[in-house]
């Protein structure tokens, strides 16, 4: 095939033809011949490996890296989603997996880690809160179609009714919702559908699952933020115990890594939880015991350091400074005790595992059922409040 190139000239000169296979730019938009977007897919798949690339160079803490993606690298591609009519699951499959690869490497994570989910829920969910590529582009199309059904433009009207059949899910938003509401219906299903398909793993999820059905969103909002602050290697350490994703050997063992999957110390199957809270071997508990008292003179320390001069604070730490819970109580020993004129206010801690949140609780609850019958001579006349504190290594 021979292409006859046209001929045409204005003032300054002649307008340049296109080659067969060639493309142009309109208006910021770049047309081809075959009109498949290939040459543009290429160009945001090469610029997207540059940026990552030189963002994983940085010597900086990984949750800073997912910052520098979160606020800058995804900005670089919103004229694309805007101008291009890119189908999601390129996006996905393209664009979201090579995001998803650094990542991963970035929080040292295992192949079988669910970073697309975890880094889509929002913060007071587990997550981090920040949308993928194919969130990002929907988002930017519901904008598109608004703007596009709210034009004063006549032609614009009748282009966005002529488009109508093409973008069903867009304009069923808007259809009887302000843009602002669609929106938020959206951003909703987006992060609905992360958290659900996060939750519903039945190993990386449990804990997660636990985590939000008992503790605030508010509470895990203000975790996540201080998590976020942690050096790299324990922010790392973190997500991973969270998601039970931590090397051990019964990880090692599923992975193909080990031969056997049971703890050295105590012979039991070592798992996440097992490392963490639930190892019987003498060295285990000595250091739970520890990690417990520690937390506990934290907490005494700044209630004693805030609570009125008539208060008195008496804390279950041996050889401690504190008054001790032995002259309030016969034979229980809670934690920590707040004594005031008329009454005694007790907290108790718990340091445990999330998946046993509840169970915790419930032990606690039925152990300190009946304190008020274990309160001293000296102290009977005192009216009692107990609290109860659930914390562990994450919250």
């Amino acid at each position: 095939m021979k292409q006859i190139l046209p001929n045409l000239s204005i003032k300054i000169g002649n307008i340049p033809s296109i080659p067969l296979g060639g493309s142009f730019t309109y208006l910021g938009r770049l047309f081809n011949f075959e009109m498949d977007d290939m040459e543009i897919k290429t160009e945001m798949l090469d610029k997207l490996r540059k940026l990552l690339k030189i963002t994983s160079e940085l010597k900086i803490n990984p949750q800073t890296k997912i910052k520098i993606l979160d606020r800058y690298i995804f900005a670089q591609f919103a004229f694309y989603f805007k101008v291009y009519n890119l189908s999601l699951t390129w996006i996905s499959e393209k664009l979201d997996s090579l995001c998803i690869s650094y990542i991963r490497s970035w929080c040292e994570a295992p192949v079988s880690s669910c970073i697309a989910e975890w880094l889509i829920a929002p913060q007071n969910k587990c997550g981090l809160g920040v949308p993928s590529f194919k969130n990002r582009a929907e988002r930017l199309h519901l904008s598109k179609r608004s703007s596009l059904q709210k034009s004063k433009n006549c032609n614009i009207q009748i282009l966005w009714e002529e488009s109508k059949l093409k973008n069903v899910n867009a304009d069923s938003r808007l259809i009887n919702n302000q843009y602002n509401t669609a929106k938020s219906i959206l951003v909703k299903e987006q992060q609905n559908a992360a958290m659900e398909h996060f939750h519903n793993l039945s190993y990386q999820g449990k804990s997660v699952k636990t985590i939000t059905g008992l503790i605030s969103p508010n509470k895990i909002a203000n975790w996540v933020q201080i998590i976020n602050k942690l050096p790299g290697y324990l922010f790392n350490f973190t997500w991973k115990a969270l998601q039970s994703q931590l090397p051990t050997l019964a990880k090692l063992k599923r992975w193909g890594r080990s031969v056997d999957d049971k703890c050295p110390l105590c012979s039991n199957i070592q798992t996440n939880k097992h490392v963490l809270s639930n190892c019987g071997s003498k060295a285990a508990l000595s250091r739970y015991t520890e990690r417990h008292n520690n937390v506990l003179g934290l907490l005494a320390k700044w209630i004693n350091d805030r609570i009125s001069k008539t208060h008195k604070l008496y804390v279950d730490l041996p050889y401690s400074n504190f008054l001790q819970q032995q002259d309030l109580f016969s034979n229980l020993r809670p934690d920590l005790a707040v004594v005031t004129n008329n009454k005694i206010v007790v907290l108790e801690l718990t340091i445990c595992h999330e998946t046993n949140l509840e169970s915790s609780k419930s032990f606690k609850v039925n152990k300190y059922k009946h304190l008020k019958e274990n309160v001293t001579e000296r102290f009977k006349h005192l009216n009692l409040s107990v609290c109860r504190l659930l914390a562990n290594y994450l919250f």
